[in-house]
């Protein structure tokens, strides 16, 4: 269990909660939150309700225990900023780079025919997602990608 001082003030934080214990391995559950306390409070520009469309419920995580927890725990997973900005260049921006390659390599070849520019620029957004899901497959297995389960602040007071 990481104490205050050991958190990384540079990473993405999540609050979760405990659910289950099982050996070394902790359960937990991450709730979607709003954007700004605006937001949480209902006085917001209604930002929550777009992401409430895309994320309803609760996430479970099974992550190993570096520490003591306890069911019903409050927790925080943390995730160092460079890596979700890492991941987020990797998943939007190698497709988007593979549909503006593809479309305009085809342009080239095929002096400019609208359905071979859209066939190789949706082929080179294919491609590029391929690629995004070994890559993903691979980062997952990787330590520095995973989250690192904390006690917040709040409870160490």
């Amino acid at each position: 269990m990481s104490t205050p001082d050991q958190q990384d003030d540079a990473a993405e934080r999540v609050p979760a909660q405990v659910i289950k214990i099982e050996g070394k391995e902790v359960w937990v559950a991450t709730h979607p939150v709003a954007a700004c306390a605006r937001c949480q409070s209902g006085q917001g520009c209604g930002a929550v309700a777009i992401s409430r469309l895309f994320c309803r419920n609760s996430q479970t995580f099974k992550l190993e225990a570096t520490g003591e927890f306890r069911e019903g725990m409050a927790v925080e997973l943390l995730l160092p900023a460079r890596t979700v900005l890492n991941a987020a260049l990797w998943a939007y921006g190698l497709p988007l780079m593979g549909l503006v390659l593809g479309a305009a390599m085809a342009g080239w070849w095929w002096n400019g025919q609208e359905i071979p520019v859209i066939l190789a620029g949706l082929a080179g957004f294919i491609l590029a997602l391929g690629l995004v899901g070994v890559r993903s497959r691979r980062l997952l297995q990787h330590p520095a990608y995973q989250p690192h389960l904390v006690v917040p602040q709040h409870e160490w007071r």
